[in-house]
């Protein structure tokens, strides 16, 4: 499946299966009714098949193979008609080589078969080029209507089941049943359009709750209504806007609350209602015609989460996103209060796990030095002491990102243009060891011309100290230092074409 953004905020859990329609049967006779359609669940070999072209045919786009691409991704299309990357995918091929029309006509088909990404088309660097053609804009709108349409049915809450989808036993027997599920139907995703994805969630989640609640009928300590709160909550990622969703969160939530709920799980709450405050619109700036009702809803909801609470930190870091985006570009009088932050909670992983997704940059802006201790992939020291005096890119990557190949000729480029004026880039990889040998990754560098600076790969992908330190909860993500050790850009001022810009004024005002 093609990704535009590889974060680690990937949630993973899938609908069982044999479920279809608004009326649903489980197998203990227990009848529900629910406004949520659950999606087809597809064999696995043949959701294999699908994922896999994708990946083939974007090889051959990223080796200049235009009519292979097509090709495979057309085969793709026809392989599941409905499903979400075939004809998407043509529109990137012919979007990507600048032919307007076909990759109008390719997506028009896409929306026309319920692509429901918006924000995905827009932001998608294939389809830049398309951005000026007027059919471009209609074609966002549609797939928003297509959004809209199919996300209504959440603002409802979970559906609720009386009775499990078989008995267990104990709670191990449930997670075997859960993991045998999962096994079979996580292929699923690969087909899914998004709306269809968090049905499936949505309704697989509430079978699980209804099992946990059977198991635990006689533990005084279980609260059915703040599980099925965190189970809501947890569905989709704070990164994207939840829309109507985010109304069903808050209806699980306000349930919870009118039933006598313990302080921990009242705090707990909250917390969670605020974040579906703040992530129905989830609005980037305060111009946005949103961000004065969605601040004072968030707000009103995190400044309810007591101090001694386990989401004291985490409430605090989306209050201070508040600020940071209230601030604009003016963050001068809040970047105290960001270092702060970072000290008083630097032990709260949950804290810190949301400040780097909400405001990472800012957040190594305050820890900055952020030093480099580590090997190369020829285990030979490395540390930031010794590129100074020149300007250093640092570059969190992966092989498998497909957002980070379409950065690469970018990356290659900067290199080529400007390693004689001082110029050196520093990959830190994060491939996974059981997938990618060291040779392997040797190879891969060697053959796409990145093998002229230095790699350091620890085989710890997400785990490695390097993206803790520097928070690094998505990639590719960039990081640009000055030759006196100074943070010099991060982030998009060092994406696509805004990387050689950055550069060059960087050595520009350095004197390199």
């Amino acid at each position: 499946m093609r990704t535009r953004l590889i974060t680690l905020a990937v949630i993973t859990a899938f609908v069982v299966g044999g479920l279809a329609g608004c009326s649903q049967q489980t197998a203990t006779g227990d009848s529900q009714t629910s406004s949520i359609e659950t999606p087809k669940i597809y064999d696995a070999e043949l959701a294999g098949e699908y994922r896999q072209l994708s990946s083939t045919g974007y090889d051959y786009l990223d080796e200049g193979e235009l009519d292979s691409a097509v090709a495979t991704f057309t085969r793709q299309a026809e392989l599941i008609p409905e499903g979400k990357w075939g004809q998407y995918n043509v529109a990137c091929a012919y979007g990507r080589t600048g032919n307007t029309d076909k990759a109008i006509e390719w997506l028009t088909k896409a929306v026309d078969g319920g692509h429901d990404d918006p924000r995905q088309i827009e932001s998608d660097p294939d389809l830049s080029s398309l951005h000026d053609d007027p059919r471009f804009d209609a074609l966002v709108a549609r797939a928003r209507e297509n959004m809209e349409r199919n996300e209504a049915a959440f603002a409802n809450g979970l559906p609720h089941y009386d009775n499990p989808p078989q008995e267990f036993a104990s709670e191990e027997e449930l997670q075997a049943w859960q993991q045998e599920q999962e096994n079979k139907l996580r292929a699923s995703r690969a087909v899914w359009h998004n709306s269809q994805f968090v049905a499936a969630q949505m309704d697989y989640t509430a079978r699980v709750l209804a099992a946990k609640r059977a198991l635990n009928a006689d533990n005084p300590e279980y609260e059915p209504g703040l599980e099925r709160v965190r189970a809501i909550a947890r569905i989709k990622s704070v990164y994207q806007p939840w829309g109507p969703f985010a109304d069903g969160v808050i209806k699980e939530v306000n349930a919870y609350l009118s039933n006598d709920p313990s302080p921990a799980g009242k705090d707990e709450a909250n917390y969670w209602a605020g974040v579906a405050a703040f992530c129905k619109h989830r609005p980037e700036s305060a111009m946005d015609a949103n961000w004065a009702s969605t601040e004072t809803a968030a707000r009103g909801y995190f400044n309810k989460v007591g101090s001694e609470s386990d989401y004291a930190g985490a409430a605090n870091a989306w209050l201070l996103h508040c600020d940071l985006i209230a601030a604009g570009k003016n963050k001068d009088e809040v970047m105290p209060k960001v270092r702060t932050f970072g000290s008083e909670f630097a032990d709260d992983s949950r804290a810190m796990g949301i400040a780097g997704v909400l405001f990472q940059e800012d957040m190594v802006e305050a820890k900055w030095p952020i030093p480099i201790e580590a090997v190369d992939i020829d285990d030979k020291p490395v540390s930031l002491d010794q590129y100074e005096g020149k300007v250093l890119l640092v570059d969190f990557w992966a092989t498998w990102c497909g957002p980070c190949r379409v950065e690469l000729p970018h990356i290659i480029e900067a290199y080529e243009t400007y390693n004689d004026d001082g110029f050196d880039i520093l990959s830190i990889s994060l491939d996974y060891g059981e997938r990618t040998t060291t040779e392997q990754y040797k190879e891969w560098i060697a053959d796409k011309g990145m093998d002229e600076w230095r790699h350091i790969y620890d085989k710890k992908s997400w785990e490695s100290p390097l993206v803790d330190a520097y928070m690094v909860r998505g990639i590719p993500n960039p990081v640009l230092i000055g030759p006196d050790g100074s943070l010099a850009a991060i982030g998009d001022d060092l994406r696509g074409e805004n990387l050689i810009k950055t550069i060059q004024r960087v050595l520009e005002e350095q004197g390199v």
